[in-house]
């Protein structure tokens, strides 16, 4: 979220982090548990080809014009904590904000990064079961950052767990 792209190397908030809250398809409501990293509010959102981005963060760099922190903009105004650009459409349509502890993501259709989700009161059922599932992945070696879904290459599958994997519930 904030800054980069959706989990660009200029992101905010590292989305491994979260605890999901609630879920319901292409949108969902997580708990950002790091402090101090979760004070302040941030967040991007695209429709089609447009890409807003807004950020209060502390040790964050300013969006301006001439910053532009995602690869696929090909232009952007921007004013201190908030940008406006363009891009080549990848999604109808993505959106991930934070405020304090919450963050809140939705996408549609649903990606890799932000996941179809079905959980309530901590209580997910969907993209893996459990009570307080954090939103990360542990099926793959090669593909633990993100929240899931999209297709693996044959050789990151692997029926031997790495030795650095943590476990979905913590």
């Amino acid at each position: 979220m904030g800054r980069g792209g959706f989990g660009g190397p200029h992101d905010v908030v590292d989305e491994s982090d979260l605890i999901l809250i609630t879920g319901c398809m292409c949108c969902n409501v997580a708990l950002y548990p790091e402090i101090p990293d979760c004070i302040g509010c941030s967040g991007k959102s695209e429709l089609c080809c447009l890409v807003g981005r807004i950020c209060l963060k502390a040790d964050t760099s300013p969006l301006t014009c001439c910053d532009v922190y995602d690869s696929e903009v090909c232009i952007q105004i921007g004013l201190i904590c908030c940008a406006i650009g363009c891009k080549c459409p990848t999604t109808l349509w993505k959106n991930q904000s934070q405020l304090f502890c919450f963050a809140i993501s939705g996408a549609c259709p649903p990606d890799h990064e932000i996941p179809c989700t079905c959980a309530f009161c901590f209580l997910a059922l969907c993209p893996t079961c459990g009570i307080c599932v954090r939103m990360r992945t542990k099926i793959h070696r090669g593909h633990k950052k993100g929240w899931g879904g999209g297709p693996v290459a044959p050789d990151a599958i692997t029926d031997q767990p790495d030795a650095e994997e943590t476990p979905l519930v913590q």
